[in-house]
C-alpha cells in the first residue's frame, strides 16, 4: 500500500475518534455513549459497539460482565444482558490482572478461543458473537468495564492505529461511566426512598404475613431475581426459641404458602445469624458460596441451594425485645444488596414488627371483649333458670373451645 494511502487511513482515524471523543463529551447516558462511538469509528458491516461493566466479589475477583448499552451505527440501544461466572474459574474477564485485561484483546473466533471463560464463552455464543476485540476502560488505575466490537459474520481485524483509537475513547469512557454511575446511584436513592415510602404507605396492623410479603415484594424487589420470605419463631416450654419456619414467600409477582413446610432447628443455625437475630440487626450473607464456619446454617442452605439463592438479608422483626419473625431477602446474585437497601429492609422490619405488635393486641382485646360478653350472657342465662343441665350447658358454653366437660 502506498505511503500516503497509510497517511490517510491514519488521518481518517485520527478525525473519527475526534468527532467521537467530541460527541461523548455531551453523553449522558450509556446508549448515546455507544452510538457516539459506532457512528463515527470505523466498524464493518455485522459489527456492533458495546459498553460492559465488571462487577467484583468482596475478594476482588470479577463475577459478572453486565452491557450497559450497544449500538449499531444506525441505532443505539439499552443493555439488559449479563453473565454470572462461576467461581472459582479461569480465562478472560475472569483474569483481570492479566495482560489481557489490561490491554485489548482480540478474539477471532470465539468458539476455538482457549483463553476464554468457558462460561463467558457460551454466553457470547448464545448472542451470535463470533469474534470481538475488547478494550479495557480504567478509573482511578482500576479495569471498570470494558469497551467492545463484537462481530457476528466474520473475524474482527485491526490494524494497530484502529487499536489505539479504540483505547483512547475507552480511556475517555472511564470518567464519563464514572459520574454517570454516581448519577445513577444518586437517582436509585431517591428511588429507594420512595419506594419505601409506599411500602409504609400500604401496610396496614389487620394484615397477615402472607398479604405483608405481597406490598414488600411489590415495591421493594424491583430487580429480576429477587424474592423474599417471611419466617416465623417458635418457642419451647422454657420460653427459648426452638425452631423457625417459612410461613409465606413472594416475588413481585406471586405470593406463595409456606404454612406446611417443615420447621427448621434453631440450634441448626449459625452462631452469627442467631447473635443477630437475638440483637435484633440484619444478618448479611453476601456470597453464600464464601460463607465460613460460623456463617454456614446447613438447612437453610440446603433451602437455599434448592432455590438457586446465591446471597441474602436477614432482617429480625422483634416485639418487646423477643423475636418473632424474619424477613428473609433473597436474590440469586452474589454480592448484590447495597448499604442503602439493607438499612431501607432494615426500618421495614421494625415496621412489620409494630403492625404484627399492633394486630396481636387488636385480637388479644377483641378475645377479651368476646369473652366478658359471653360471661354476661351466661350469667344472664343461669340467673333465668334452675335446670342444672341448662346451667352446666351455659357455663361450658362461655368456656374456651379447648376445654371440655363430663
Amino acid at each position: 500500500m502506498p505511503e500516503t494511502s497509510k497517511s490517510d487511513i491514519h488521518n481518517d482515524l485520527i478525525q473519527r475518534q475526534a468527532a467521537a471523543n467530541s460527541e461523548l463529551t455531551g453523553c449522558t447516558t450509556f446508549p448515546e455513549m455507544a452510538g457516539a462511538i459506532a457512528r463515527h469509528m470505523p466498524i464493518e458491516e455485522g459489527q456492533f459497539i458495546s459498553i460492559n461493566r465488571l462487577t467484583r466479589d468482596s475478594a476482588n475477583q470479577v463475577f459478572r460482565l453486565q452491557t450497559l448499552a450497544w449500538a449499531y451505527p444506525e441505532e443505539p440501544y439499552e443493555g439488559s444482558a449479563s453473565v454470572e461466572i462461576p467461581l472459582p474459574g479461569s480465562g478472560y474477564p475472569l483474569d483481570f490482572d492479566a495482560v489481557d485485561m489490561n490491554h485489548a484483546l482480540v478474539i477471532e473466533q470465539v468458539q476455538s478461543s482457549d483463553r476464554l471463560n468457558s462460561t463467558y464463552r457460551n454466553w457470547l455464543g448464545a448472542y451470535k458473537v463470533v469474534s470481538f476485540a475488547n478494550f479495557p476502560i480504567r478509573f482511578a488505575g482500576r479495569v471498570i468495564g470494558t469497551l467492545g466490537i463484537n462481530g457476528r459474520n466474520a473475524p474482527i481485524q485491526l490494524s494497530d492505529e484502529a487499536l489505539t483509537h479504540f483505547q483512547l475513547l475507552a480511556n475517555q469512557l472511564g470518567a464519563l461511566i464514572e459520574v454517570n454511575s454516581l448519577n445513577m446511584e444518586v437517582s436509585f436513592h431517591e428511588e429507594l426512598i420512595e419506594r419505601q415510602s409506599r411500602t409504609f404507605a400500604d401496610l396496614t396492623a389487620n394484615m397477615n404475613y402472607e398479604q405483608m410479603a405481597a406490598v414488600v415484594a411489590r415495591h421493594m424487589l424491583p430487580t429480576q431475581g429477587r424474592f423474599l420470605g417471611i419466617s416465623q419463631f417458635l418457642y419451647d416450654a422454657n420460653g427459648e426459641v426452638s425452631g423457625w419456619q417459612v410461613v409465606a414467600s413472594a416475588n413481585r409477582e406471586r405470593v406463595y404458602n409456606w404454612s406446611d413446610t417443615l420447621v427448621m432447628s434453631w440450634k441448626a443455625v449459625s452462631s452469627a445469624l442467631r447473635q443477630s437475630v437475638q440483637e435484633g440487626k440484619p444478618f448479611v450473607m453476601p456470597a453464600i458460596r464464601e460463607a465460613t464456619g460460623e456463617e454456614e446454617s446447613s438447612e437453610l442452605h440446603q433451602l437455599f441451594a434448592t432455590l438457586q439463592v446465591e446471597s441474602y438479608v436477614n432482617i429480625p422483626m422483634l416485639v418487646d425485645d423477643r423475636p418473632i419473625a424474619t424477613l428473609l431477602i433473597m436474590s440469586r446474585t452474589a454480592n448484590t444488596f447495597t448499604h442503602e437497601e439493607i438499612n431501607a429492609f432494615a426500618n421495614l422490619g421494625d415496621q412489620m414488627s409494630t403492625l404484627i405488635h399492633s394486630r396481636t393486641l387488636l385480637e388479644e382485646a377483641r378475645e377479651a371483649q368476646t369473652m366478658a360478653l359471653q360471661l354476661v350472657q351466661t350469667n344472664r342465662n343461669i340467673t333465668l333458670t334452675d335446670n342444672m343441665d341448662d346451667i352446666g350447658e351455659a357455663l361450658m358454653g362461655a368456656m374456651p373451645s379447648t376445654v371440655s366437660g363430663l
